[in-house]
């Protein structure tokens, strides 16, 4: 007589790609953390920033999206005091920032364009140069051509230009006749 043996068959780990029922939000098998931290790895890239200015209590970057040598916005960082940032960011309106990356409904996560550029500011911005820093982020959308460019000389400049201008409410040459 054969005896049968009964193999017992590992429970699977929770997952919310293999096994969801038995996973709470988050939760992945070692294989799909392993593929979940790749594709971070892989959207940590999706904007780039540039440094353009440094001073006291302030800087200011260039936002570029991944693979793209025009630059989609700017972001200025202003220390407010010593634990608080106050970031600006103007972003250009054809960067939809609630497009959601696709990549991610795989593991069942929500992430838009807008989450990894707020990662991204958080991570290599207010963290990495500021520490244990808050930040208050304000952002706007921006049109994408270049900006304009302006000079305005001092005051002195300024009036000795104005002297050299004729008035234009005397005709040349006739300043002192009257009719």
């Amino acid at each position: 007589m054969r005896s049968k043996k009964t193999v017992d068959k590992k429970p699977e780990p929770p997952c919310m790609v293999c096994n969801p029922e038995n996973a709470d939000l988050g939760e992945y098998c070692p294989m799909h953390l392993d593929q979940l931290e790749h594709l971070d790895l892989q959207c940590e890239s999706l904007f780039r920033f540039q440094r353009i200015s440094r001073g006291k209590g302030h800087e200011s970057y260039n936002i570029f999206l991944q693979g793209d040598t025009d630059s989609c916005g700017k972001v200025l960082a202003t220390e407010t005091d010593l634990e608080n940032l106050f970031i600006t960011v103007l972003i250009s309106e054809n960067i939809n920032l609630e497009a959601i990356i696709s990549e991610y409904d795989f593991f069942k996560i929500v992430r838009t364009f807008g989450d990894q550029l707020q990662i991204r500011i958080r991570q290599e911005i207010v963290h990495s140069w500021y520490g244990n820093t808050r930040a208050c982020i304000e952002v706007y959308r921006t049109t994408p051509e270049q900006p304009q460019h302006w000079d305005i000389e001092s005051r002195a400049d300024y009036a000795a230009a104005e002297e050299e201008k004729p008035d234009p409410h005397f005709p040349q040459g006739n300043k002192n006749s009257v009719h």
